[in-house]
């Protein structure tokens, strides 16, 4: 096999210092985590790589994998031996589990190289520094993949069922293997040593080219390259690898739940919500702005759009994609509302000759809306790309 066939090499920018030290493709973006011993990061970029926007982590992680069946991310934490996890579509930690393995007690043998999403089975497969193990979401064991190989390490590894990547690395070489579904070795590359892997990276979703390959390495430990593999002979990846390029979120929902009425009906069903959203920028009887709550907002308008009687058929000129559009737009709009809102609380305070402490308290209350608002918009633009595709895809 010659995984370098066709290679192409894409720079990254980063920190620097800062190396990219795992990647994910969710079926519209990139993400890659970077950090030091206490920040984390996750820069955004997009399908054609272009870089979108950063996020900041409450820990750094060194493997991170997209679970398009749950809607969430898993990850490992580089100093969290044996601890998988599992990330919102904002990249927020909502719940962890613990991988006990059944072959040994060895504290630094638990220490979790890699993790990658298997679509087959809807499992984990995790690679640690001796084995690699599928594993289910609640931690249990399902099977090894394959033991301890002298010499070696494990560094990452990559499902692409029933296919399964692992890189391995010692002292003098750093090698690609690919396992068939029976977990026997089918075919083994050697990578050149003038890069450092970091991850293995698929995405199946590149319109020119579907089911491409990426080495995420570094040179000299700094700079972040993306290395195209091009396996030859080509493996043929099953069906539900191609399924995350269906997945379309809506605002951070599965695409089941994404609206589906008309949009003349969604307006006017959102008009008649429209007290209950001026609430959430009004003022009380003090002249305060209450507390707003992004979460809050959403709750306001995509229930009014998905439970909206259409009064035209889904057969007319408006699509699907206009009613999702639709919806983004009026949630863009009550959230430029909340940020003016907040504009004239805090002007309002600095006109009053408010003093230190109560500038302080005004300003903690508004970097918390803005903050609640920001990860909203990560949702938001995720959203935006997949009613993108679905456009690209009318035009079939």
């Amino acid at each position: 096999m010659n995984c370098l066939y066709n290679t192409r090499m894409i720079p990254l920018p980063s920190d620097c210092y800062c190396r990219y030290l795992c990647g994910a493709f969710d079926g519209n973006n990139y993400y890659f985590c970077i950090g030091t011993d206490c920040d984390g990061r996750v820069d955004i970029y997009g399908n054609t790589l272009e870089f979108i926007r950063s996020v900041t982590t409450c820990r750094v992680y060194c493997a991170l994998t997209f679970d398009p069946v749950a809607c969430c991310f898993w990850a490992a934490a580089c100093n969290m031996p044996a601890r998988l996890y599992k990330l919102d579509l904002s990249l927020r930690e909502i719940d962890s589990i613990t991988v006990i393995r059944p072959d040994t007690f060895c504290v630094s043998c638990g220490s979790i190289s890699g993790v990658s999403y298997n679509c087959g089975n809807d499992t984990l497969i995790v690679a640690f520094y001796d084995a690699v193990w599928e594993i289910n979401k609640n931690g249990s064991f399902v099977a090894r993949i394959i033991g301890y190989t002298p010499d070696f390490v494990y560094t990452d590894v990559l499902s692409v069922y029933p296919y399964t990547i692992i890189t391995m690395i010692n002292v003098n070489s750093q090698i690609i293997i690919v396992l068939d579904g029976n977990n026997i070795q089918v075919e083994e590359d050697i990578i050149p040593t003038d890069f450092q892997i970091e991850n293995i990276i698929f995405n199946p979703c590149a319109a020119a080219n579907p089911g491409r390959f990426y080495a995420l390495v570094s040179r000299y430990r700094e700079y972040s390259q993306l290395l195209r593999l091009r396996f030859f002979p080509e493996l043929v990846p099953a069906e539900c690898n191609f399924a995350v390029c269906n997945t379309v979120p809506a605002v951070g929902l599965p695409a089941a739940e994404a609206p589906a009425k008309s949009p003349r009906g969604a307006a006017k069903a959102v008009e008649a919500k429209e007290p209950e959203q001026k609430a959430l920028v009004a003022s009380n009887n003090t002249g305060e702005i209450k507390a707003l709550d992004t979460a809050k907002a959403a709750d306001v308008i995509l229930p009014a759009v998905r439970e909206a009687p259409g009064d035209k058929p889904e057969t007319d000129a408006y699509s699907k994609c206009d009613i999702l559009l639709e919806v983004l737009t009026e949630m863009e709009a009550v959230l430029t509302d909340i940020l003016t809102a907040e504009g004239e609380k805090l002007r309002r305070v600095i006109n009053e000759n408010a003093n230190a402490a109560e500038l302080a308290a005004a300003n903690k209350s508004i970097d918390s809306i803005v903050v609640n608002i920001a990860n909203l918009e990560e949702s938001l633009c995720g959203a935006l790309n997949s009613i993108t595709k679905l456009y690209e895809l009318e035009k079939l």
